[in-house]
């Protein structure tokens, strides 16, 4: 994320260029945090239509995309919420480089928040009218 690599080809999305993320209903809903990397425009056309994760999977049919030329990078952080076996976690968001992380838990991800609006997925396809 921090290099602007798309996460299907790898490939850096150069700073001219908008990046696009890709998010089921809990990400796109508002809050707009998006674990995945972003995507180049094509790329993103052709994952939407191709990809069984995105087309059958937990998120399919709710997809949420936001094109952007701007976005932030965080770290995401968890704790056990207590000393027994239970797998509950706590989480929180923090800056890269904030003291206070390392204090918190572990790094668990890092968490892209696109300074843009979302749209639904289907009405981005047909506005982009990217050939796959």
């Amino acid at each position: 994320m921090h290099e602007r690599r798309c996460q299907l080809c790898g490939l850096r999305i150069r700073y001219r260029f908008r990046v696009v993320f890709v998010a089921g209903v809990p990400e796109g809903d508002g809050r707009g945090f998006v674990i995945e990397p972003p995507l180049h425009r094509s790329c993103a056309a052709y994952a939407i239509q191709v990809c069984p994760h995105l087309i059958t999977g937990h998120r399919g049919g709710d997809l949420y995309v936001a094109e952007v030329q701007e976005y932030h990078v965080l770290e995401q952080r968890v704790r056990p919420q207590s000393r027994g076996l239970s797998v509950d976690l706590s989480r929180r968001v923090f800056t890269p480089g904030n003291t206070d992380a390392h204090v918190f838990g572990a790094l668990d991800n890092l968490v892209a928040v696109p300074q843009g609006p979302w749209t639904s997925a289907t009405d981005w396809l047909r506005q982009a009218q990217v050939a796959v």
